[in-house]
């Protein structure tokens, strides 16, 4: 489950991480997770409902216990250390602390020939298509979800197949454990292509869908030209995070999230 960017409060993921275990196996209790995290039920019944706190070490031994990455492990680590911080000023710093963990989530950068050729916006929809609860190993299955042809479908699986973006295993698709990325400031007419099919597909949506299940929204501004380099950094940054945000929930749609900042006025 994810944790890099989504907690804060150290008691609300282990609550969430219960709620999982018990989601998947019926029988599972607290004294469960209890026994598998190495601590004695009191205490961990405590420390969820507020009355304890688990110091640095529990923190370390608790998070080898849940399986987590060096990252996720010191990450967890200082979620536990910010909510004992005595002041403000260290909560401050621990807070900055743990904004870096996301920034430094590795993202894999497409090359330009291979995206060349998966630049169809379908290609991405059906990576996405491989988390969400009810998906089928299906042809056809696929196709429907993405109002697409079959052979649209079967082309683009045996493409991500042969860049190693998804792999078959136990009779079903998965995507591969990397994010992409495609490159920055440089220009591309496959990265055009492919921006202008989201424009096309938010146009779409903008006539088609139920504004309950879509948001559309504009500022305009007057600018000092000089801070789009920086805006851009804070753009994607802020793309990545709320990536990660919705995709920490159940996950059964797929969405794509477009953001433009673009020139209006024209110069002389």
């Amino acid at each position: 489950m994810q944790i890099i960017g989504k907690y804060f409060n150290y008691r609300e993921y282990l609550k969430d991480e219960l709620e999982r275990r018990s989601h998947n196996n019926k029988q599972y209790s607290l004294r469960a997770f209890a026994r598998d995290l190495d601590v004695s039920p009191q205490v961990l019944s405590s420390v969820i409902i507020g009355k304890k706190n688990i110091s640095s070490e529990s923190a370390i031994h608790v998070a080898k216990k849940l399986n987590l990455s060096g990252d996720e492990l010191s990450y967890f680590h200082d979620i536990v250390e910010l909510s004992q911080a005595k002041s403000a000023e260290l909560q401050e710093i621990i807070k900055y602390r743990l904004t870096k963990y996301s920034e430094n989530k590795p993202y894999k950068t497409l090359q330009e020939d291979i995206f060349k050729i998966i630049s169809d916006w379908h290609h991405y929809a059906i990576l996405e298509l491989t988390f969400t609860n009810d998906f089928k190993h299906d042809i056809s299955w696929i196709a429907e979800r993405l109002d697409i042809s079959t052979t649209e479908t079967k082309k683009a699986i045996d493409r991500l197949l042969n860049f190693e973006l998804i792999e078959e295993a136990n009779g079903t698709l998965k995507k591969t454990e990397i994010n992409l990325s495609t490159t920055q400031d440089v220009p591309s007419a496959a990265i055009k292509k492919s921006t202008q099919q989201f424009l096309e597909k938010a146009s779409t949506a903008l006539q088609k869908q139920p504004i309950e299940k879509r948001d559309f929204g504009t500022m305009t501004m007057a600018i000092d030209i000089t801070k789009i380099p920086q805006a851009k950094k804070m753009i994607r940054k802020f793309r990545r995070e709320l990536t990660e945000y919705l995709e920490s929930g159940e996950r059964t749609e797929i969405y794509t999230f477009c953001t433009q900042l673009i020139q209006l006025t024209e110069n002389p």
